[in-house]
């Protein structure tokens, strides 16, 4: 599903942010 890995993709990018700030 193309929303399964929008939600993944945010999610990998949001704790990306979290381990650079």
């Amino acid at each position: 599903e193309v929303l399964v890995s929008m939600f993944m993709l945010i999610s990998y990018m949001s704790v990306i942010i979290e381990v650079n700030w």
